[in-house]
């Protein structure tokens, strides 16, 4: 009986563990995505510094991401979104718009690859 509950118990941990990873990802991707299209709307009306100060406050937000997304998500698309976010104050420090806005192009498109791998969906389960 003790093994019945025990086995109940880490299920249910399982379980929740499962629930607050699609619950993160979910939340970081929304909130990436978000902070992104302001710093596009923000290069559109050609404040690159404003844009490249929202940048780095984004990569430095990241950094506290990353360490939650690294316990539930594969390191190689974590490490593809480290890249991009770490180009990105680059380029608009240096005003290359068009290299900048591929790159939050490829961050939006990333976001929103993560948050489709992660909903709970049949295709996602199997």
């Amino acid at each position: 009986m003790k093994r019945l509950g025990i086995a109940c118990l880490l299920s249910i941990f399982l379980i929740f563990l499962c629930l607050f990873g699609t619950y993160m990802s979910e939340t970081v991707s929304a909130r990436i995505s978000e902070k992104i299209q302001t710093i596009s709307q923000t290069m559109d009306k050609g404040d690159f510094a404003l844009a490249q100060e929202a940048s780095q406050q984004l990569q430095k937000e990241w950094e506290g991401y990353h360490t939650i997304l690294c316990t539930f998500l594969c390191h190689k698309e974590l490490e593809g979104m480290d890249e991009h976010l770490a180009a990105l104050p680059r380029y608009l420090k240096n005003g290359e718009k068009g290299l900048a806005e591929a790159t939050c192009a490829q961050i939006e498109d990333a976001m929103k690859h993560l948050k489709e791998t992660e909903e709970l969906r049949l295709e996602n389960i199997l």
